[in-house]
């Protein structure tokens, strides 16, 4: 059952009857079934809790005037639930996704959501392994310090500057002045969160199975050893698994890295001259990117204001070049990608010096794929980096989300189409009347996965809307951004150390013809 209060963050409760504030007739929650209803008496967006009980005594008061006869108490959502539960076959059904306008903003600190998503697995092996259970009450006190982690407030409101935005102004305040550093300190905080947690649960069999994951996610952050790879051309036809039934046909972009051929027949394949799998992309915005989105959305909390007269910033989508192209001497199904991108994109805005890219095929239908991205440029100015998977022929997709599948055209109306939160994407394609391919894509470090319309490149900007059920091309998983002016991360890297990640995908594939 979800409660939802239309447009946004209620007002502070008024003073009396007269003037109630966030608690008049129009904000109340009334179920007439059961004759119970809910009024919102707290206080709006980061005001905290009431003052005083007179306070708490005066919006009683008014809520008594609106409902002559009714029993004002002081409750909890929690017992309002459970209260209208009996009901719930009577509440209209929605099936979409509510797409938070806020969700990019976790993609600002890549390690901090990689813990988090390390946790989760290792939780549910925990659960699988009948290591963990939900009455454990060393996991329940534990829970508490994990609350931080996935809400939005991460630090604090500004740096308050608005001029030091090109990276060598930036570079000479990042340190000294007093407002960056207390934005560090905030941010800092909030990962300590995650630590906090690790030590609740240090003697418990759930702190093993953290760490294996944690180390899966973080050790080796390095150029890959190529003792054991020979340079070959990514445009040969690599035949894989020539001894299946089923072998596949694999051939790499020349100057993407990316694959731009997968085939089994020529009936199935995955891609064409216009769709590739793998394709890495760096994005940096200007204001005219903002200025379209406060036109929809008002005044949302992204932007990088004056950055124009400052630093003069493009919007654009900078293609990465392909400088070297490997395959394993030891096995014949890996390959490696080493990918340099402009240089301007590194000095002026926040590319990586270096991206790799690693394919191993596991199996005819199956293939991980290891994004690498080393010394990346810290920078204030707006920018993004995406993976994309593009398919032919207008693919429907669908958002997987704790193992339930929701369209991607399932959008909740007035909110970000562009920014889905996920576990994995599934797309389907009809090659003709007879034949069709699929192609399903888990995340294991990046959870906020991107629509790419059609013609379009993805976006970490939430508006403008596009409209009912816009074409795709495909989809692409959002491997980090900086798009905020407040509460999320303003820079990346934050500290030392951050300046070099990866990011992992299993990509399962299948197709058949009638």
């Amino acid at each position: 059952i979800i409660i939802l209060l239309f447009l946004g963050y209620p007002n502070n409760p008024g003073s009396t009857f007269a003037n109630p504030g966030g608690i008049s007739l129009d904000d109340l929650v009334i179920v007439p079934q059961i004759g119970v209803g809910l009024a919102f008496a707290f206080r709006s967006d980061n005001q905290g809790p009431p003052m005083s009980i007179a306070e708490i005594r005066q919006n009683h008061e008014i809520l008594r005037q609106s409902y002559p006869g009714a029993r004002i108490i002081s409750s909890s959502f929690q017992n309002f639930l459970e209260d209208i539960s009996g009901i719930g076959d009577e509440l209209q059904l929605f099936d979409g996704d509510i797409s938070d306008s806020w969700l990019q903003g976790i993609g600002s600190d890549p390690k901090r959501v990689q813990q988090y998503q390390a946790l989760q697995r290792a939780l549910s092996t925990c659960f699988e392994r009948n290591l963990c259970t939900t009455d454990d009450d060393q996991l329940i006190n534990a829970s508490r310090f994990l609350i931080k982690i996935p809400e939005h407030t991460w630090g604090l409101p500004s740096v308050y500057d608005q001029i030091n935005w090109s990276n060598k102004q930036f570079q000479k305040v990042v340190n000294s002045m007093q407002s960056y550093n207390n934005c560090r300190m905030a941010w800092l905080e909030q990962r300590d969160f995650f630590d906090i947690y690790l030590e609740a649960v240090r003697d418990h069999p759930l702190y093993n199975i953290i760490q294996d994951e944690l180390n899966y996610a973080f050790n080796n952050i390095t150029r890959p050893n190529l003792d054991n790879f020979k340079s070959v051309s990514p445009t040969e036809t690599f035949v894989l698994f020539h001894d299946e039934s089923n072998p596949l046909y694999v051939l790499f972009d020349k100057n993407l890295g990316s694959i731009s051929n997968l085939t089994r027949n020529e009936k199935i394949y995955w891609t064409d001259k216009n769709s590739q799998l793998g394709t890495y992309v760096y994005i940096t915005y200007n204001e005219t990117d903002f200025d379209k989105l406060s036109n929809t959305y008002g005044n949302p909390g992204y932007d990088k204001p004056n950055s124009t007269a400052n630093a003069s910033p493009v919007s654009r989508v900078w293609l990465p070049t392909l400088k070297n192209f490997f395959r394993s001497r030891t096995n014949e199904n890996i390959f490696l990608a080493q990918l340099n991108i402009d240089t301007d994109a590194i000095n002026l805005y926040g590319a990586f010096n270096e991206i790799w890219l690693t394919y191993t095929f596991i199996d005819e239908t199956t293939f991980m794929l290891e994004w690498l991205g080393l010394n990346k440029t810290a920078t204030r100015l707006a920018e993004a980096s995406m993976i994309k998977f593009l398919l032919p022929m207008q693919p429907s997709c669908s958002l997987i989300q704790y193992n339930t599948e929701v369209d991607v055209q399932q959008a909740a109306t007035n909110t970000s189409y562009y920014q889905r939160g996920v576990d994995a994407f599934s797309c389907q394609t009809s090659l003709s009347s007879k034949c069709f391919v699929t192609i399903n894509v888990k995340s294991y470090d990046a959870p906020i996965a991107c629509p790419i319309l059609k013609n379009k490149e993805p976006t970490a900007l939430p508006y403008p809307a596009p409209g009912n059920s816009p074409s795709l091309d495909g989809m692409a998983y959002n491997l980090h951004n900086n798009v905020w002016d407040t509460n999320y991360i303003y820079w990346y890297p934050l500290v030392p150390g951050d300046e070099s990640w990866r990011a992992r995908f299993l990509i399962t594939f299948d197709g058949s013809c009638s």
